[in-house]
């Protein structure tokens, strides 16, 4: 259970660059489905209490990189700076 729970405190830097990525991302793609999900997925990640199963953890994670690995093969864009490309290497 400790080991579960420290896991879960170190990917919380990883969430929240996700969420400032992705903040920052909605001032050039206001109100883009895709990354109003993705806030959506982080913001109910960080609503779980740690005591809870690391399954929910783990389901939330698996939500979110495919969003992310949606928004990539989608809409991200190297030259406008608009990937996740440190967020995914880091999660994978």
């Amino acid at each position: 259970q400790d080991s579960n729970s420290s896991m879960i405190v170190e990917s919380y830097s990883i969430i929240i660059s996700i969420e400032q990525r992705t903040n920052f991302l909605l001032k050039t793609h206001e109100n883009h489905p895709t990354l109003i999900e993705i806030l959506l997925v982080i913001k109910r990640i960080k609503s779980f209490s740690i005591e809870r199963s690391i399954i929910k953890f783990l389901y939330g994670f698996d939500i979110l990189f495919t969003k992310l690995t949606y928004w990539q093969e989608t809409y991200s864009s190297k030259t406008l700076q608009t990937t996740y490309n440190n967020e995914l290497e880091i999660l994978t």
